[in-house]
């Protein structure tokens, strides 16, 4: 069980209303280490769409996050 009260993760719960119990606390996981605003910059055009309170474009971000990006390419060749 991850706690977010008092941590930076707390500001993830706005985001709790659109995701499950077990897609939540992965989400706080993936990003336990990362800035919260992360969520926005997952698809930058979706970040004012978020702020006025657009749910499809919130959930689009985030399965982004859980679910990866299909057309994501990796940074490094291994």
């Amino acid at each position: 069980m991850i706690f977010i009260c008092h941590s930076k993760s707390a500001a993830l719960e706005k985001f709790a209303p659109l995701l499950g119990g077990e897609e939540f606390t992965k989400l706080c996981a993936l990003l336990r280490d990362l800035a919260p605003a992360t969520v926005y910059l997952t698809r930058p055009e979706n970040t004012l769409k978020i702020v006025r309170g657009d749910s499809e474009a919130a959930r689009e971000n985030l399965e982004l996050i859980l679910n990866d990006d299909p057309a994501a390419r990796p940074l490094f060749a291994v």
